[in-house]
C-alpha cells in the first residue's frame, strides 16, 4: 500500500481549513423553531430517515425531556417524525453546515421540545476545490483504517452508502482481492436491521 507524508508547511495549511470549517458551522447554525404542538400518543416516535439515492431508514426514539435526533448533514437529506394530528419533515438546505429546528411535542397532559438537527460536515470540499489541489495534500493512512473502511465497502451496509467511493481502481483492485473472503463471519456482524444501524455505526 502507498504511503504518504506531511510537511509542516501542509499540515499548518490543513489544520487551518478545517478551523476556517469550524468557525462556519458554527455561525451558519440554523435554529428553526415550530410553536404548534405534535401531538404523541406513545411513548416513542417513529422516525424516518432519506439520503436521496439511498434506501430509507425506519427506526424510532424515546419521547423524553431533552430528546435530540438527527443525523449527518447530505445534499437533499430528510427526517421525518409521525405525531397522530402531522408529521414532521426536516429537509437539509444548509448543507455541509450544522443546522436545527426545535419542535413541541404534547403527550397527555406532559409537553417535550425535541430537538432534530443535521450534524454540520468540516471535511466537505466542494468539487472545484478538489480539482483545483489535487495532489497538494498528501496523507498517511493507518493500515487498521484502511482494512476497517475495506470491509465497510464490501458489506451490504457499505453498498446502501453515498459517502463511500465506487468506480475506483482502487475500489476494483480491493474487491477483486477480498472477494475469496466475503463469507467470513465479519460480514453477517455487520448486517444490522434499521433499527440498531445507527447506533452499530458509531460502534
Amino acid at each position: 500500500m502507498k504511503r504518504y507524508f506531511f510537511t509542516k508547511k501542509v499540515l499548518l495549511k490543513a489544520i487551518l481549513i478545517n478551523l476556517t470549517c469550524l468557525f462556519f458551522l458554527i455561525s451558519c447554525e440554523q435554529n428553526l423553531s415550530s410553536d404548534q404542538p405534535h401531538i404523541a400518543t406513545a411513548d416513542t416516535v417513529k422516525w424516518d430517515i432519506n439520503y436521496p439515492g439511498s434506501r430509507d431508514y425506519h427506526i424510532s426514539f424515546k419521547l423524553k425531556k431533552g430528546a435530540n435526533v438527527g443525523t449527518d448533514a447530505f445534499p437533499g437529506a430528510k427526517q421525518t417524525l409521525y405525531f397522530s394530528n402531522k408529521n414532521f419533515v426536516f429537509e437539509d438546505k444548509n448543507f455541509p453546515f450544522y443546522s436545527d429546528t426545535i419542535i413541541n411535542v404534547q403527550k397527555g397532559d406532559e409537553n417535550y421540545e425535541v430537538k432534530v438537527r443535521f450534524n454540520g460536515i468540516s471535511c466537505f470540499f466542494p468539487k472545484e476545490y478538489r480539482q483545483k489541489h489535487n495532489q497538494g495534500i498528501l496523507i498517511e493512512i493507518p493500515e487498521v483504517y484502511e482494512l476497517a473502511n475495506i470491509l465497510w465497502v464490501l458489506s451490504q451496509e457499505g453498498k446502501y452508502s453515498q459517502t463511500l467511493p465506487k468506480n475506483t481502481d482502487y475500489i476494483s483492485e480491493v474487491e477483486q482481492y477480498f472477494t475469496p473472503y466475503l463469507k467470513h463471519p465479519i460480514f453477517e456482524k455487520l448486517q444490522v436491521p434499521d433499527s440498531l444501524y445507527f447506533t452499530k455505526y458509531y460502534e
